[in-house]
């Protein structure tokens, strides 16, 4: 179903003023910019040579942003590490004007970061520096920042990256939490990471975490979408998907 973007303003202008609240996996996106003019002798790779670098949210965080880039009042609740990546993480999200208090200062991850090598505007590769260390102390301050916060916002997303946040308990505590004050949840699931997600208002998979989702492992079966949908929306035991 096509939107014009007359209908789409009208549906952006409606949340204007609403709080939203988003739970998840927050990281540091890193691109680093330049230009291939040669062949390694060391191996058949290119060489780039770097001009510029530039950072900014990734993951839950970059949905954070762009929630309150559309005028929505937006804080989150994430985790991030001791060092300068997260210092550089709550940097951005501030100046991007996001409420960084429900986020949780881990002493034994790092944070994530992702750094993306693009030469003339392809990318070369992508290399990830991954921490799903959280301890229990980690979860507890998580679920206790869900338990304060939530009640006080008019929507939440969850975003699963697979970092290590959403964990079925923490996922548990957010529905609960929020059925108890009767707010608006929505789910973006992480393909491998199977979360039982029975009782969210919406459900947001790709094409790809559907397909896994209800099952289907060869990817060039065809999907009958609106039955596919219906079954999916069925078996996960949840009120809308899209």
């Amino acid at each position: 179903m096509k939107i014009d973007i007359k209908n789409l303003k009208k549906i952006i202008n409606k949340f204007k003023g609403k709080k939203v609240l988003v739970i998840g996996d927050i990281m540091l996106d890193h691109f680093i910019w330049g230009k291939v003019k040669r062949i390694s002798p060391e191996a058949p790779v290119p060489v780039v040579e770097v001009v510029s670098e530039s950072y900014m949210p990734g993951g839950a965080a970059n949905v954070a942003m762009n929630l309150n880039a559309l005028g929505i009042s937006t804080d989150i609740i994430g985790v991030f590490g001791n060092d300068s990546n997260g210092e550089l993480l709550q940097k951005q999200l501030k100046k991007s004007k996001v409420n960084t208090k429900g986020m949780v200062k881990s002493s034994s991850a790092s944070t994530t970061k992702k750094s993306r090598i693009i030469a003339h505007n392809q990318q070369v590769v992508r290399v990830d520096r991954d921490s799903k260390n959280l301890t229990s102390d980690d979860e507890d301050l998580i679920i206790a920042r869900v338990k304060k916060m939530v009640p006080l916002f008019d929507g939440v997303i969850v975003e699963d990256y697979g970092k290590g946040v959403i964990s079925q308990h923490v996922f548990d505590e957010i529905i609960k939490v929020a059925k108890q004050n009767n707010i608006f949840t929505s789910f973006d699931p992480k393909m491998g990471h199977d979360i039982l997600c029975a009782g969210i208002d919406l459900c947001t998979p790709n094409l790809e975490e559907a397909r896994y989702l209800n099952k289907i492992s060869s990817p060039n079966m065809p999907l009958d979408l609106p039955k596919q949908g219906e079954q999916l929306r069925e078996n996960l035991g949840i009120n809308n998907l899209l």
